[in-house]
């Protein structure tokens, strides 16, 4: 559970150094809080409060990628929208609970996502 703690804290870490609580920035941020802090403001958008109604899934997914770089990693980011185009009605089915198990399928290409530290991410 150490490492799941680094994640949980550094979710509302900005890619551009303006979140918390330590003001990260960029490849400061673990990468497992960047898809996290992704898949959080998604949930958020898209969620009806008690003071606002729920965002489209579609217009959530814009404002992740209009700010790429800013609030969120740019290539998470671009992962994320591309993931949301391909496979809209998976995602869509899993929001609402409909087919758990097409999970491992939409999950796949973050599967396969290799990160070398000696070499910089592309912005």
């Amino acid at each position: 559970f150490e490492g799941m703690a680094s994640i949980i804290r550094h979710h509302h870490e900005r890619f551009d150094g303006l979140g918390y609580p330590d003001r990260l920035k960029g490849d400061q941020i673990p990468l497992d809080a960047a898809i996290i802090s992704i898949a959080d403001s998604f949930d958020a958008m898209t969620t009806p409060r008690a003071y606002r109604a729920g965002l489209s899934a579609e217009t959530a997914v814009e404002e992740i990628y209009r700010n790429r770089g800013k609030q969120f990693h740019p290539e998470i980011a671009v992962i994320f929208s591309s993931l949301y185009s391909n496979e809209k009605n998976k995602i869509h089915d899993i929001i609402t609970g409909n087919n758990a198990n097409c999970r491992k399928e939409v999950y796949t290409p973050f599967n396969s996502i290799h990160f070398d530290p000696e070499i910089p991410l592309a912005r």
